[in-house]
Parts: C-alpha cells; sequence; structure tokens
C-alpha cells in the first residue's frame, strides 16, 4: 500500500468496509449482520477506525475519496445513525489530515 500511495496519480476509494462480505465482528466476535440489534455509528467507526486511520495516513486525505456504494450491491450491516464511520475517522486523524477530508 505504502508503494501505490507514492503514485502520483493514483487515489483511494476509501469504504465499503463495513459490509456484510468484510466478515466484521463485533467486540464479542458476533458478525454485524447476526446480531439482534443494530450496531450504531460509534461502534461501528470503533471496528472499522484502524483500517480507515491506515488508508488516510498513507495516502493522505487529498488522495481519499469517500463513497456511499450507493446503489448497494451487498446487504450492509444493520443501519447506524449519522455520522457514518468514515466521518467519524476523519476527527481523530491529525488535525491536518482531519480538516482536508472531503465530506466531513
Amino acid at each position: 500500500m505504502t508503494a501505490l500511495a507514492a503514485c502520483p496519480n493514483l487515489y483511494l476509494k476509501v469504504g465499503g468496509n463495513q459490509m456484510t462480505y468484510n466478515g466484521i465482528k463485533d467486540k464479542a466476535g458476533t458478525l454485524l449482520e447476526l446480531r439482534e440489534s443494530a450496531v450504531g455509528s460509534a461502534e461501528l467507526a470503533d471496528l472499522t477506525y484502524d483500517i480507515y486511520s491506515f488508508c488516510i495516513s498513507t495516502f493522505g486525505p487529498a488522495k481519499c475519496m469517500f463513497q456511499s456504494n450507493f446503489p448497494v450491491r451487498a446487504p450492509p450491516p444493520p443501519p447506524a445513525s449519522p455520522p457514518d464511520p468514515q466521518q467519524q475517522a476523519c476527527p481523530r486523524a491529525a488535525r491536518t489530515d482531519s480538516e482536508s477530508c472531503v465530506g466531513v
């Protein structure tokens, strides 16, 4: 990923990590789509923070594009209320990075 990030005209589409086919589990080890209660956006942000943080810090916010994945190609985990996990990941990044995040 670091070598790819060095390419001047390569950008990264950041998103979709919470889709069911990625197998994200909560802290109890339960797949999100199998939970009885919906995952909240804060919990989903915590569960996906490491990958979003890695992407933003590796490529830099100017080379990251957030997406909505609409129309949906696969069912998402139970609905989370706004703000979405990507928006919650940005303020945790370094101040200069979070100010550059698109859509926040």
